[in-house]
């Protein structure tokens, strides 16, 4: 497997196949947010940035249909239990 680096700063983040390739990470100084130029860092957020924590995944959808966008959610074949079948 081959590292996974931070388009932002270089930073080792994972291996291939753990993880997409991020922007920025947590070892990333801060950067002009590309959506309203306010300076942002993962510590940091912008007040542009739409957080989903605590959302279930209809909301989440709706909130991405009301943008004109979508979400696809797929669960990989090694996180489902054969035993509960």
């Amino acid at each position: 497997m081959s590292a996974i680096n931070c388009l932002g700063c270089g930073s080792e983040v994972g291996q291939d196949g753990q993880c997409p390739r991020p922007e920025h990470c947590g070892n990333c100084p801060p950067w002009d947010c590309d959506e309203c130029g306010q300076q942002c860092s993962i510590s940091t957020t912008c007040g542009c940035w739409i957080f989903f924590e605590g959302m279930n995944l209809a909301d989440i959808k709706a909130v991405l249909a009301a943008a004109d966008l979508s979400v696809n959610v797929e669960v990989p074949p090694c996180s489902i239990d054969s035993s509960q079948h």
